[in-house]
């Protein structure tokens, strides 16, 4: 199940809920519905060159990504939380952001996926 997916893991949100697949469904559709918003305002605060709302959706897009255990991305959104390297590095910056772009989309899709697979699974008991 989730524990082969490429980029997410769900086995410690399994786990906490007692695995209640209604309620790691709920998670999966709130990151489903919230990750292009924080990604979206990410890319928007870049472009501005806001440090303070850099900082502030990186931030919130790391609880998802430890959440789902997104570990390809970690490093990138923990540079790009910190702010103060942005400056110094525009290029590795933009780097980091179209490499959190890239995972998160994909990561959405793969979230997709598995909540039809959980849906499926649940109906077989």
């Amino acid at each position: 199940m989730a524990e082969d997916a490429a980029l997410i893991n769900i086995s410690n949100i399994l786990h906490f809920l007692d695995n209640d697949t209604e309620g790691v469904i709920k998670i999966i559709d709130l990151s489903i519905r919230e990750i292009p918003v924080m990604q979206t305002n990410l890319n928007l605060a870049f472009e501005e060159k806001n440090l303070d709302s850099i900082h502030f959706y990186a931030h919130k897009l790391k609880a998802t990504v430890n959440l789902l255990s997104i570990l390809s991305i970690k490093e990138d959104i923990l540079y790009l939380e910190s702010g103060k390297t942005i400056l110094k590095s525009k290029i590795k910056s933009a780097k980091a952001l179209a490499n959190i772009n890239f995972v998160l989309g994909e990561a959405v899709e793969e979230l997709l996926l598995l909540k039809v697979q959980l849906i499926a699974d649940n109906q077989k008991y």
